[in-house]
């Protein structure tokens, strides 16, 4: 499957929460991914809450899109990544078998991370040796 087809879409899923920053910033994320891949189309989705995955994922199909990524923004591979997304999945490819849907990594073992997580510390810290 290539990333440059618009039947395919591109669905990040974050932490759900009670406060609105945090979708706000994944929403915003999903814009800039948007961006840097515009023959996709970016959804954003939350686990659960107003904007969730379940929900966002019949939004993509009701759009004729038929391969969906999902793109979980999570450090780790925990219950989340392992039994939540995929329970979700599941779920839905059984409403919806004509959709196509992979489920891609997390971040971790990501080189990147790293180096993003050394930048900030020494951008923040007034103890720079």
């Amino acid at each position: 499957m290539t990333a440059q087809n618009n039947k395919t879409a591109l669905l990040i899923v974050g932490h759900s929460s009670k406060l609105p920053e945090p979708y706000l910033a994944l929403k915003k994320l999903a814009e800039n991914l948007q961006n840097t891949l515009p023959a996709m189309k970016v959804y954003s989705a939350c686990i659960l809450g107003e904007t969730n995955m379940a929900s966002e994922l019949e939004k993509i199909t009701s759009h004729r899109i038929e391969r969906i990524l999902v793109l979980p923004y999570f450090l780790t591979n925990g219950v989340h990544f392992s039994r939540d997304l995929p329970e979700i999945i599941l779920k839905f490819s059984k409403r919806n078998p004509h959709a196509q849907i992979k489920l891609l990594s997390t971040l971790q073992g990501e080189s990147g991370i790293v180096d993003i997580l050394t930048d900030k510390v020494l951008a923040q810290s007034d103890w720079q040796d």
